[in-house]
């Protein structure tokens, strides 16, 4: 098993596997798969759920129940 003493010192570490892959998958370092779609689409998800909750919350406290306080 090699070191990081034993790699040249002009390379780059981001372009180098700490393993071999498993059987069947190719090594990708040039074009990687990302997924800052998937986490994009999560976090607009979740925001939007989050505010459909504010805006019961704030219309059953002032509109149903009329008692506002400093929670609201």
């Amino acid at each position: 098993m090699a070191s990081f003493a034993d790699l040249p010192p002009d390379i780059d570490l981001s372009k180098v596997a700490i393993q071999q892959p498993p059987p069947g998958v190719e090594q990708n370092f040039v074009n990687p798969e990302s997924t800052a779609s998937a986490a994009i689409a999560v976090t607009v998800l979740f925001t939007v759920i989050m505010f459909v909750f504010v805006c019961m919350r704030m219309y059953t406290k002032l509109f149903v129940s009329r008692a506002r306080g400093w929670d609201d």
